[in-house]
């Protein structure tokens, strides 16, 4: 259930493109958790001293394509 409708907005870009931001996260399988987290490892600095919210983190990296590491 939303009580924001304005927080479900549609994906720009990726995999998920045009699906609504939080049904993609209500449906979230261990593999999109890995490729954020491994995404946030590849640039720590962006997070590094701050404090952040996982779900926005995950919330924002999913809304701008959810870009995955190239190995």
């Amino acid at each position: 259930m939303v009580l924001d409708p304005s927080m479900d907005k549609p994906i720009i870009s990726g995999e998920f493109k045009s699906q609504p931001i939080l049904q993609v996260m209500k449906a979230c399988q261990a593999g999109y958790l890995k490729d954020f987290l491994d995404s946030v490892l590849a640039k720590p600095s962006l997070y590094a001293g701050k404090q952040w919210k996982l779900s926005e983190i995950f919330a924002t990296w999913l809304l701008h394509g959810a870009p995955s590491v190239i190995k």
